[in-house]
């Protein structure tokens, strides 16, 4: 079961009522491409309920924190399947994330990040 590889908590809301859920690094690796599509869209579905839940239906959105303080590479899903999942979340949940924010992450990802940044809304 890929929900026990990696802790997954909603951290209640910000100010607009917006759920926060934040995912810790994954603990072990393994798994199936179904299981970690399954627990990545059960994710999503939960925040999006609650975001509806405590807006009382006026929000759809969320915020995301990611944690990588104890990311190991060897732990990550294969990248196949991340891009699988991030492009089933983007056809069934359009426009739901509304601020993703990332605690110590990689020094790989600092360097995408600034070579991206230009690109990016400065809000």
């Amino acid at each position: 079961n890929d929900m026990r590889s990696q802790p997954v908590i909603m951290k209640g809301h910000d100010t607009e009522r917006r759920a926060v859920l934040f995912k810790g690094s994954r603990l072990v690796g393994g798994g199936t491409e179904d299981e970690y599509l399954t627990s990545q869209l059960y994710v999503a579905e939960r925040a999006n309920a609650c975001s509806e839940f405590v807006s009382l239906g006026l929000q759809e959105k969320m915020v995301a924190v990611f944690d990588f303080s104890s990311y190991q590479s060897g732990n990550a899903p294969p990248l196949q399947w991340q891009l699988s999942a991030i492009r089933t979340i983007q056809h069934l949940y359009p426009e739901r994330l509304h601020k993703l924010i990332l605690l110590e992450p990689p020094f790989w990802m600092r360097g995408v990040y600034i070579g991206i940044r230009s690109f990016l809304p400065k809000s």
